[in-house]
C-alpha cells in the first residue's frame, strides 16, 4: 500500500498537477511560497541561528536542552495539520503540496495521517521539539521530525513533508467552502443540516455536542455561530449555509390562517445573509411554521419551508426539472440512533403485526466446512396469536437442526417499528453456537415493492440468532416463504 502512495506523491512531483477539489474532498488554501523564516526554495523549520537545507529532525538547537515530555500527548501538538510542501527525501527543492494531504493529531496519542488515496493510524509521542509516530497497522513505517511553533516537520516512508496546524477559524472557514464547491454548478442556493429536536430550556450547544459530535468535527463552524444569527429557540434545528455570500434572505413565522395574506405571523429576519446560521422551527401544532426565502444576486429565488419528510431527513425543495435547489450535509446516523431511515428513504417501510402473519419468512445463509460450502435456511412463523417457531434447516439434508418457541409482538423503536421476541430453544444440533434463550428488540421493517423484511440490531446491541455482526449493516433479509 505505501508503494502506491510512493507512487502517487512522485508522480505528483514530476508533474506538478494538483488534485482536485472534489477528489481531495476538502479545500484548502496553499500558500505559494513558504513565509517568515523559511528559504524560498525550502521551508527549514529553523529557529534562531539555525542553518539548515533539510527539515531531517536532528538539528542542534542553541536553546537550553530540554527534558523530555512525559506523557505521549503534548496539548500543544494536538490538533489538524495539512501538508503544505512535500519532496522526496534526498532532493533539494520542495514542491507545494497536493490539496487535502495532512495528519490529525489527537489527545490520545493517535493520529491519522492522509496521503493520496490512503488513510494511515499512527501512534505518536512528542520529547522536547522531537515528533516520532509509528503506523499501527502491522506496517511498520515510522514518521520522524520535529515540532515546533505550529509547524511539524517530518521524514515518512522516503518523503520529507511539511505541515501546518490550521486554526478552527480556518478549519471553519474550509468546511463552509467545501460546502459551496460541492453546491458550485447547481440551482442549490443553500445547504442544510437537520440536527434534531430542541426543547426551549435547553442549551443549544450542549445538545449539538452531545448528539452530533462527528458533524460538528468535520464542520467546525456550527459551533462557531454567534447568539445574533440563531432563528428560534425551540423545534426542528436546521443548520443553513447560504451558498451565495452576499444572497438576501427573508425567514417569516407562520400561523394556521384561513387567507394566506393572513399567515405571515412575525418577520424573523429580512436583509443579507451569507454566514451560516442556524433555524429552529414547527414548535407548536402548526406544522411548517416556518418560511425562507432565498434571493441571490441575480434574481433567482429559492422557496423552503423547514420540516421533515416521511423519511424523517431534512425536505429539500426542488425545481420544475426536478433539480434539487438545497444540499443536505446531515449526519442521519447520530440524529436517528441506528441509522436505518436511508433505508426507508429507499423504499422500506413500518411494520404492521397483520403483514408478518400472512406468511412463513424464510432467510438462506452459507457456512464453510473445510473446502465446501453448507446451506441451511432458518424460517420464521409468527402466529396470530402472538406465539413463534423458529426452525434451522439444513438444506442438503432436509432436516431440522434447531428450534425455537415463544412469543413475539410489534413494538414501536423511536422512528422505527421493532419486533420484541423472548423464545427458547427446544432443540440444538447446530453447526454453530446458539444462545439458550434469546429476548431482545430488534429493528423490523419491510420491503414496499415486494415481500421482504430486514431485520436489524441496534447500536451496541449484541448480535445473535438470524443477525451476526459480521451481516451487511447488521441486518438480515427475509422472504415470503412460496
Amino acid at each position: 500500500m505505501m508503494n502506491k502512495i510512493k507512487y502517487s506523491l512522485c508522480l505528483l512531483l514530476v508533474v506538478g498537477v494538483l488534485v482536485s477539489l472534489c477528489a481531495c474532498g476538502e479545500p484548502v488554501n496553499n500558500p505559494t511560497e513558504p513565509t517568515g523564516s523559511e528559504a524560498a526554495t525550502e521551508p527549514t523549520g529553523t529557529t534562531g541561528t539555525e542553518v539548515s537545507t533539510e527539515p531531517t529532525g536532528t538539528e542542534v538547537s542553541t536553546e537550553p536542552t530540554q527534558a523530555p515530555t512525559d506523557p505521549v500527548v503534548n496539548e500543544n501538538s494536538v490538533g489538524v495539520y495539512r501538508c503544505t510542501y512535500m519532496r522526496i527525501t534526498g532532493e533539494t527543492e520542495y514542491q507545494e503540496s497536493p490539496d487535502g494531504y495532512g495528519i490529525d493529531i489527537y489527545e490520545d496519542g493517535t493520529a491519522m495521517i492522509y496521503v493520496a488515496d490512503c488513510l494511515l493510524d499512527l501512534s505518536w509521542k512528542v520529547e522536547g521539539d522531537q515528533f516520532t509516530a509509528t503506523t499501527v497497522d502491522g506496517s511498520d513505517l515510522s514518521m520522524e521530525g520535529t515540532i515546533k511553533d505550529d509547524i511539524l516537520e517530518v521524514t515518512f516512508d522516503g518523503m520529507d513533508l511539511r505541515f501546518e496546524k490550521k486554526s478552527q477559524q480556518e478549519l471553519a472557514d474550509e468546511a463552509v467552502e467545501f460546502l459551496r464547491f460541492m453546491m458550485e454548478d447547481t440551482p442549490q442556493q443553500f445547504a442544510v443540516a437537520y440536527l434534531g429536536w430542541k426543547e426551549s430550556d435547553e442549551d443549544l450547544q450542549k445538545v449539538m455536542n452531545e448528539r452530533c459530535p462527528n458533524l460538528l468535527g468535520s464542520n467546525p463552524f456550527i459551533s462557531m455561530i454567534p447568539e445574533e444569527r440563531i432563528f428560534g429557540n425551540k423545534g426542528e434545528i436546521y443548520c443553513v449555509v447560504p451558498n451565495d455570500p452576499d444572497i438576501n434572505i427573508t425567514i417569516r413565522r407562520l400561523q394556521d390562517a384561513p387567507n394566506v395574506e393572513d399567515m405571515v405571523k412575525e418577520v424573523l429576519y429580512e436583509g443579507k445573509l451569507g454566514e451560516p446560521f442556524f433555524l429552529l422551527a414547527n414548535e407548536g401544532d402548526f406544522y411548517q411554521d416556518t418560511q425562507v426565502i432565498f434571493t441571490d444576486s441575480e434574481g433567482n429565488q429559492t422557496l423552503w419551508y423547514p420540516m421533515t419528510d416521511q423519511y424523517y431527513t431534512a425536505h429539500i425543495p426542488d425545481n420544475e426539472d426536478g433539480e434539487l435547489l438545497g444540499y443536505d450535509f446531515s449526519y442521519y446516523n447520530e440524529i436517528y440512533p441506528y441509522g436505518y431511515n436511508l433505508w426507508m428513504r429507499d423504499g422500506w417501510d413500518w411494520v404492521e403485526e397483520d403483514y408478518l402473519t400472512k406468511t412463513v419468512w424464510s432467510r438462506y445463509f452459507e457456512m464453510v466446512h473445510g473446502d465446501a460450502y453448507a446451506g441451511y435456511t432458518w424460517t420464521m412463523d409468527l402466529s396470530e396469536d402472538g406465539t413463534l417457531k423458529i426452525h434451522l434447516i439444513d438444506e442438503m439434508e432436509t432436516e431440522t437442526l434447531a428450534s425455537y418457541t415463544g412469543t413475539w409482538q410489534v413494538t414501536e423503536l423511536d422512528a422505527y417499528s421493532g419486533l420484541l421476541l423472548d423464545m427458547t430453544c427446544t432443540q440444538n444440533n447446530a453447526p454453530m453456537e446458539l444462545p439458550d434463550v434469546i429476548a431482545d428488540e430488534y429493528v423490523i421493517l419491510r420491503a414496499t415493492d415486494v415481500d421482504n423484511l430486514l431485520l436489524g440490531i441496534r447500536d451496541g446491541q449484541k448480535s445473535n440468532l438470524m443477525v451476526t455482526e459480521e451481516d451487511h449493516y447488521c441486518s438480515v433479509w427475509f422472504g415470503a416463504v412460496g
